[in-house]
């Protein structure tokens, strides 16, 4: 049986993670927060499977972080509500550009989650819809 508060920390640390992986070039780990079937919608673009979300962190490095610097993603205001074996999740996920003159606020939307809670690490089983 989960305990439900453990699980909450546990998703909590996930979005953190997968943030922060992104933000340092790490696309190997960032491509581990996302299940075969992820649906990916923060670009605009909607990313259906983990194929076209590979051929996304494939071209980040040059399409992305090379032309905006030091750009972080900040994911605030994390609610999840974990029923059984089952966990949703949404925040707000902002990107900011923390160069040294000026510091930019890039962007800012909502983003929610499903997934069934798995043997931890729960990452390989993430589920990301918009």
């Amino acid at each position: 049986m989960h305990n439900p508060l453990e699980d909450k920390y546990a998703i909590t640390e996930l979005i953190a993670r997968y943030n922060q992986s992104l933000d340092c070039g790490d696309y190997k780990t960032w491509m581990t927060r996302w299940s075969e079937d992820a649906i990916f919608d923060g670009i605009g673009k909607l990313l259906v499977g983990k194929a076209q979300i590979q051929t996304f962190a494939d071209n980040y490095e040059s399409r992305v972080r090379s032309k905006i610097h030091a750009l972080k993603h900040f994911t605030v205001n994390v609610l999840s509500v974990v029923e059984g074996d089952i966990a949703s999740s949404s925040a707000y996920l902002q990107l900011v550009s923390t160069t040294p003159m000026p510091a930019q606020h890039l962007a800012q939307c909502q983003c929610r989650a499903e997934k069934a809670l798995c043997a931890r690490p729960c990452a390989r089983a993430a589920k990301s819809v918009p």
